[in-house]
């Protein structure tokens, strides 16, 4: 970056800004949270710290959570999958993803977090 300290920050926070990151887990407990009812083992996506998707499998779950995600201007979507997912899985829920969004960049990258099924960025 060739511009001053102030056009560098801007720059940074604007593509900052224009990031979002999800996540993918399991309900602990039974509760309504967000408009969802949700019982101890459903899979959830947050997304700001409210629940944006549920179901009882987790690729369907990551496929809503990166529905409510998107918009025109995105256009990568990273998965970095954790110890409860195998290769296999994220591989195949990539392929979905790239064919529902074939006019993005769609990356799957172990992470090996514990508890998140999926870690998820969209920009």
């Amino acid at each position: 970056m060739d511009g001053t300290v102030e056009e560098n920050t801007e720059a940074m926070n604007t593509a900052r800004s224009s990031v979002s990151s999800g996540a993918v887990t399991y309900a602990v407990r039974k509760t309504h949270i967000d408009g969802f009812d949700l019982k101890e083992g459903d899979i959830i996506g947050i997304e700001g710290g409210k629940i944006q998707s549920k179901d009882t499998l987790v690729s369907e779950a990551t496929i809503k959570l990166v529905e409510k995600m998107m918009n025109e201007d995105k256009v990568n979507i990273t998965l970095f999958y954790g110890e409860g997912v195998n290769e296999e899985d994220a591989n195949a829920l990539c392929e979905k993803l790239q064919e529902k969004y074939p006019e993005c960049e769609v990356s799957v990258i172990p992470g090996g977090q514990s508890v998140y099924y999926y870690l998820i960025s969209v920009e």
